[in-house]
Parts: structure tokens; sequence; C-alpha cells
């Protein structure tokens, strides 16, 4: 069985070994919903699990695996009253010295109500393509 999406809920134990091996053999689209503070929390929360779930490689090849998986965190965040908003959108550039590389896309800002654009460029081949229109999107 080859899927064009694979979907996966809450990520929180072994199943985030499986989930980066077919995020990186060619299943794009794929998603999955993680419990963290901030867009690099759930990259390093992605690493930690990864360890307690048996990796045995190193850490550097394990964030290269995940900067290779991973191209965009939508992070949402809970606000003072309750609800959950998205909070930041952020693209997964690489990892240079042994950190994520993060450009942020998009924040929001709650004293505005509104999101801010950060006026960076995608730095994805693949999204800026679809951007400007020169690749259909899947399906």
């Amino acid at each position: 069985m080859r899927p064009d999406r694979i979907i996966l809920g809450e990520i929180r134990g072994v199943e985030v070994l499986d989930m980066l091996q077919a995020m990186n053999t060619g299943n794009e689209g794929s998603m999955c919903t993680i419990h963290a503070n901030s867009a690099g929390d759930a990259l390093r929360r992605l690493a930690m699990l990864a360890g307690l779930a048996g990796f045995s490689g190193a850490e550097q090849t394990l964030k290269e695996m995940i900067a290779s998986a991973i191209d965009m965190v939508v992070h949402i965040g809970r606000r003072p009253d309750g609800s959950r908003r998205i909070t930041q959108i952020v693209e997964l550039v690489g990892v240079q010295d042994s950190h994520y590389s993060l450009h942020e896309l998009f924040s929001f800002d709650d004293q505005k109500g509104s999101f801010i654009n950060a006026s960076r460029q995608l730095q994805c081949v693949k999204f800026r393509q679809r951007a400007d229109g020169a690749m259909p999107g899947p399906g």
C-alpha cells in the first residue's frame, strides 16, 4: 500500500519513529499533532520522543531527519480566555550549528487581534513554486 497522505493524531510515543520514517520516504502532505509550548518546542519534543522510543543514532542525524521530514509547523496556543487559536506558523528550513533553522512566516498579535506577516519569502522550493503558480498542488 502506498498512501498519498498520512494523517496521525497526537504523537506521544513510539509512533514518532514510524511517522518520521514515513514522512522521509515520499509521503508528502503528511501531518500529525504534538503538544508543545511553541513551534520550536514541538521539534525538540519530537526529538526527545524519538530518543525515548529507542532511536539509537546520533542527535545530529535525528535533527536532520526531523528537518527533512517537516516543512511547516503550525502552533496553536491557548488564550487567556481558554480558547485556542493559531499563534505561529513557521517554516523549518534545516539544521544549522545543531539548532533548527526556523523562519517565522506569521504570528498572532493579541494586542491587535490579527496576524502579523513576517514578510519572509518561503525557503522551501516546492512551496515557492506553488505560491508562484508554477507547480500544481497535489491531487
